[in-house]
C-alpha cells in the first residue's frame, strides 16, 4: 500500500543563507479550497477522526500513515535539513452532503512524528526545524 501520490512539484528554496538548510518541494498552496477535498460518507468522517485519536508525536511514519485511508492522504512537501529527511503530508476530507470537513497536518522529521496540527504551518525555518531535531 503506498501513500505517496505526489502532484506536479515546484521547487522552494527555504533560506540558502543558514547552513543545513532545508531545500522545500512544495506541491501546492497555503490555503486549498474544498474543492480538492475526498468526499467520504458520514460514518467514514467517524472513522477518520477515531483514526486520528491514535496519532502520537514519536510515532514512525508508517504507522501514522497506516492509520489513515490512503486517498486522504497526499505528500505536500519534502525536503532535508542537514541530511534529515523532514516531511509535511496533509489528510483532508469532506463529507459527501459538504457540511464538514477534517484536515490534518503531519509533520515528519527523521521519520518520526514530529507535529500533528489543524492548520499548515511555516516549517521550513530555522527555529522550528531546530525544535524538531530535540525530538
Amino acid at each position: 500500500m503506498s501513500h505517496r501520490r505526489i502532484a506536479p512539484l515546484a521547487l522552494l528554496t527555504a533560506s540558502m543563507a543558514l547552513p543545513g538548510c532545508i531545500i522545500v518541494a512544495d506541491s501546492g498552496p497555503h490555503h486549498s479550497g474544498r474543492s480538492d477535498y475526498t468526499r467520504v460518507t458520514a460514518h467514514e468522517m467517524d472513522d477518520l477522526v477515531a483514526a486520528n485519536r491514535e496519532a502520537r508525536l514519536g510515532m514512525d511514519k508508517a504507522t501514522v500513515l497506516g492509520l489513515y485511508p490512503d486517498d486522504l492522504t497526499t505528500l505536500k512537501g519534502s525536503g532535508l535539513d542537514n541530511g534529515v529527511e523532514v516531511e509535511a503530508w496533509r489528510v483532508s476530507a469532506l463529507t459527501r452532503n459538504g457540511d464538514l470537513s477534517f484536515t490534518r497536518w503531519l509533520y515528519f522529521y527523521d521519520g518520526r512524528l514530529v507535529e500533528l496540527r489543524d492548520d499548515r504551518v511555516d516549517w521550513d525555518n530555522e527555529s522550528r526545524l531546530a525544535a524538531w531535531r530535540a525530538h
